[in-house]
C-alpha cells in the first residue's frame, strides 16, 4: 500500500483510512504525489484480472492476492456521530473551516492507522481532512462537526446538499460485471495494465460520486 499521508491542497483529494487499531487519523497528501486512479463499471472479471469501462475507454487491472475491498453505500448526515472516524473534502474557509461536499463514514473502530487510503478528485478549490469526530451540532447551515487529527483540528459544516457515504469492509465477491468501482492507487505495468491492492465498490448499483 502506498503511503499517502500529508496535506492535499486543492485539485484532488480525499484520503480515507480504515483500521481497527488504536486512535489516530491521517490527513493531507500532496496532490502531485497521487497514484493513478480508475473509475467506472466492471465489464469483465476473471480471477484476479479485471477490466473496467471508464469514460476514457477500457482499462485492464491486475488485483493483488491480498486486495482490500471496501463497499460504499449512501448514508445521511445524521449518521455522523461523536467518536466516528470520517473523511471529508470540500471548500476550505477561514480558521480551519471546511464546507463539505463529500463525507465518508468509516466503520466503528476505524482510526486511520493502517495506511489504507482512498483518494479521489473533486474540483480545483477543494481540500481534505480525515479525523475523529469530537462533537456534533445542528445549525441553519447544516450539521457542524468538530474534527480532530494528530496535526490539529477543523470545523466541518455538512450542508444539506453534501454527499454522505458509508464505507465497510467487503470482499472480492462484490466485484462482479456491472458493478461500479473506484481504484484509488494503481501502478502501471510494462504491458499497459495496472496493478492495484485496493478497490472501492458501490453497493446495489450505487455509483460513488468521486
Amino acid at each position: 500500500m502506498l503511503n499517502r499521508t500529508g496535506f492535499i491542497p486543492p485539485a484532488v483529494a480525499l484520503a480515507f483510512a480504515i483500521s481497527a487499531g488504536t486512535a489516530a487519523a491521517q490527513t493531507m497528501t500532496k496532490m502531485d504525489a497521487q497514484p493513478l486512479r480508475v473509475q467506472g463499471e466492471i465489464s469483465n472479471i476473471e480471477s484476479n484480472r479485471m477490466t473496467v469501462k471508464t469514460r476514457d475507454g477500457e482499462q485492464r487491472l491486475v488485483l493483488a492476492p491480498d486486495v482490500k475491498v471496501l463497499s460504499l453505500s449512501p448514508s445521511t448526515a445524521d449518521a455522523v456521530a461523536v467518536e466516528a472516524f470520517i473523511g471529508t473534502a470540500g471548500v476550505p474557509e477561514q480558521n480551519e473551516k471546511i464546507k463539505a461536499a463529500v463525507v465518508v463514514i468509516y466503520p466503528q473502530g476505524s482510526t486511520g492507522e493502517s495506511g489504507d487510503y482512498l483518494t479521489w478528485d473533486l474540483k480545483p478549490d477543494t481540500a481534505m481532512r480525515n479525523g475523529i469526530v469530537r462533537s456534533v451540532e445542528n445549525s441553519p447551515d447544516g450539521r457542524v462537526v468538530a474534527l480532530s487529527y494528530p496535526q490539529g483540528g477543523a470545523t466541518v459544516v455538512i450542508p444539506p446538499g453534501a454527499t454522505i457515504m458509508a464505507a465497510a469492509q467487503a470482499d472480492t465477491k462484490m466485484l462482479k460485471k456491472g458493478a461500479q468501482v473506484f481504484i484509488p492507487s494503481a501502478e502501471k505495468s510494462d504491458d499497459g495494465s495496472l496493478k492495484s491492492d485496493m478497490v472501492a465498490v458501490g453497493t446495489d448499483g450505487f455509483k460513488p460520486p468521486l
